[in-house]
């Protein structure tokens, strides 16, 4: 484990609640994983199926050709979504 690792561990761990659509409070990121398993009965499911396409996105075109612009692709994508549904 290095200080790259550590580091990409933590950002990790911050990103998490954006993914599942809810915020929290907690410093460090030992409070920071306890707190965001706990609250599992607010996940919103827009922000869970939003994520997981772009999540899908990225790694198909990854694997389909290294031309293919996934991340530009998966923000375009993002935003007609979130945009056709009123998300926010």
């Amino acid at each position: 484990m290095g200080f790259l690792t550590g580091i990409g561990i933590q950002i990790s761990l911050e990103q998490i609640p954006g993914v599942l659509g809810f915020s929290y409070s907690g410093h460090g990121p030992v409070i920071r994983l306890l707190e965001n398993w706990q609250p599992f009965s607010h996940v919103n499911p827009w922000a869970l199926t939003v994520s997981a396409g772009v999540l899908i996105i990225i790694i198909a075109s990854k694997r389909l050709s290294k031309k293919i612009p996934g991340p530009l692709i998966t923000v375009i994508c993002a935003i007609a979504v979130t945009w056709a549904f009123d998300l926010e």
